[in-house]
């Protein structure tokens, strides 16, 4: 009884800690509408993570612009749980983002992903004209 209940209580973590992470498809279009930023960015820097640990704070060089976005250097924050994937230092990518306040937030819903990968291959061809290239 004891295994069974230490088993059926894992279960339960592992399938709710999955289906927290699982994502609505959005096509690419829809992908643009809901940003509120847009841009090809690297990071040059290591990213920071806020003392209380619950946010991941990552500096982006802007390498072009598409939506929302005119700085050279931009401040990409993320939830740091088990589903985010952290951008990478020396890492190009493609960055969907939305403001909240005054801040720029990503997550692993949003399109966001390395330029190494093949995923950005459609969004690349469904973004507008580049607004700024650095």
């Amino acid at each position: 009884m004891n295994r069974f209940l230490i088993l059926s209580g894992l279960l339960f973590t592992l399938t709710r800690s999955a289906i927290a992470c699982d994502c609505e498809p959005v096509s690419p279009a829809e992908a643009i509408k809901r940003s509120d930023a847009i841009l090809i960015g690297i990071v040059e820097s290591e990213t920071a993570i806020s003392p209380s640990k619950k946010t991941i704070a990552t500096p982006v060089k802007v390498v072009a612009s598409f939506k929302g976005v005119s700085e050279k250097e931009v401040t990409i924050y993320q939830v740091n749980n088990e589903c985010q994937t952290p951008l990478s230092k020396d890492g190009v990518y493609l960055i969907h983002a939305v403001k909240n306040g005054d801040k720029l937030q990503t997550d692993q819903c949003m399109h966001t992903a390395s330029m190494k990968s093949n995923a950005v291959l459609e969004d690349l061809k469904a973004l507008p004209p580049i607004l700024s290239k650095q």
